[in-house]
């Protein structure tokens, strides 16, 4: 909201009202004639009722920029044709998840699972990670609104989040690099603070059936 407040006028206004601070400091002293204090008093008067009547042109315009970018389409729109370019890759992903996700070997956590998939098999869910990286890091950089990044992709960001998290911790532990995927975690947080304004939200999947319920959304795609 801040960042849509138009920068001229909302300079002005804080130079009126730093005006007006010193003008007042200035009479406090006492060290003025009454002619200058009656000027003065009226550039306060003056000063004033011109930063009321900017702030009622600035917060309008101010309501109206935010509502453009919460909206803004341009950007998203190409995230959303490059997500759906990646329908081979999300074929071959969901497969990937598919069979890690049907693997049973009992004493094992979840992250050393990965460990008994192929790493040329592994590889192939990277692409989904990587277009969620990207997506995230331009949400950090304010390039995206959290409730549009929320209403294209949140069905999409905690289904294969739920289910590569584990992939993740072990890409860092046999890669050595803390920092990869580091913005996919804070991507669905921020799109779970919106969903949760919702009468039944829907978070990260917590069971093995609702996770293979999501793959299998995926792989219908192939038919």
């Amino acid at each position: 909201m801040f960042s849509s407040l138009p920068l001229p006028e909302f300079l002005t206004i804080l130079g009126l009202i730093f005006a007006d601070l010193t003008i007042l400091a200035i009479l406090a002293t006492g060290n003025v004639s009454t002619n200058t204090s009656s000027i003065l008093n009226k550039c306060i008067w003056i000063g004033i009722v011109v930063a009321i009547i900017l702030v009622a042109v600035l917060v309008p315009k101010a309501m109206l920029e935010y509502r453009r970018k919460t909206f803004e389409y341009d950007l998203i729109s190409k995230y959303d044709e490059k997500f759906e370019n990646l329908d081979p890759a999300r074929q071959k992903a969901a497969k990937v998840c598919k069979d890690y996700l049907n693997f049973n070997k009992s004493g094992i956590d979840e992250v050393s699972k990965w460990e008994f998939i192929g790493k040329h098999d592994r590889s192939r869910v990277e692409p989904i990670l990587d277009f969620f990286e990207d997506l995230g890091f331009y949400l950090q950089g304010d390039q995206f609104s959290d409730l549009i990044v929320h209403h294209y992709f949140h069905h999409w960001i905690r289904g294969y989040y739920s289910v590569l998290k584990s992939y993740i911790d072990l890409y860092r532990k046999e890669s050595g690099d803390k920092s990869a995927y580091i913005h996919i975690e804070p991507l669905f947080q921020r799109v779970s603070v919106i969903e949760q304004k919702y009468e039944y939200p829907k978070l990260l999947l917590d069971t093995k059936e609702e996770k293979i319920d999501f793959i299998d959304d995926e792989l219908e795609g192939e038919k």
